[in-house]
């Protein structure tokens, strides 16, 4: 009875409570989109994470279908959707140069999708090979899309202010990587372990950049440290 409680717990409940925060985490940027569609105005939004949204939701979507996993399905399904919607509603606001890369994003990930498809369809590939091909596939852009933050991590070290992060979206992050990773040891699939298992340590950088550097926080502790070895010298 335990472990059919243990079971269930981890192969039920966490990948629903996953299922939710991933929702969750695709819908934090709603906010600002809707801004752009109301003032046709891109203003400091940045939307290159869209496209890894999109991309990264198609991905977990075909996934869900060589490997029927309707707990998988469940928050990329509508993910595909939020995503597209981020990318038609911001794209035409976007001044040219991002809207380029956006495009050029778009571009590649298409051609992933396009080769792994082509592959499963016209080539004699067993079931396991099928899913490691489209696991693989997934997993790369996961990973371009935990990474899609880190972006702007170099400068927030260098100017010792975290305000371009934000806590809520690298907190969902945090939490959607343990819940994923949690499921995926439990149904040991390492397609789904490990990835959030990265996007879990992504965050946790993330997270530990914010509260270091608060703004005010980390120059506040920059002038005292300053003010302390000026003190010591004199």
């Amino acid at each position: 009875m335990e472990a059919e409680s243990t079971n269930f717990l981890l192969e039920v409940v966490v990948p629903t409570i996953g299922s939710v925060v991933a929702i969750a985490m695709f819908l934090s940027n709603m906010p600002g989109v809707l801004k752009v569609r109301a003032r046709d105005d891109l203003g400091d939004l940045n939307v290159l994470p869209y496209p890894a949204i999109l991309a990264n939701c198609v991905g977990w979507v075909c996934y869900s279908f060589v490997k029927p996993n309707g707990f998988i399905l469940a928050p990329n399904a509508p993910g595909v959707l939020i995503g597209l919607f981020y990318m038609l509603t911001c794209l035409p606001a976007a001044p040219r140069r991002t809207a380029d890369w956006v495009t050029g994003l778009s571009l590649l990930y298409t051609t992933a999708f396009l080769v792994a498809g082509s592959l499963t369809c016209y080539r004699d590939l067993t079931e396991e090979s099928k899913q490691m091909l489209w696991g693989y596939t997934c997993n790369a852009i996961l990973i371009t899309y935990y990474a899609a933050p880190l972006s702007t991590l170099l400068q927030v070290w260098r100017t010792r202010n975290a305000s371009s992060l934000s806590l809520p979206l690298a907190s969902a992050n945090a939490a959607n990587g343990a819940l994923w990773l949690v499921y995926g040891l439990a149904i040991g699939d390492k397609f789904v372990s490990v990835p959030n298992g990265i996007g879990l340590s992504l965050a946790i950088v993330l997270l530990f950049s914010i509260f270091t550097f608060w703004p005010g926080r980390g120059r506040a502790k920059a002038e005292g440290s300053a003010a302390r070895w000026e003190k010591a010298v004199i």
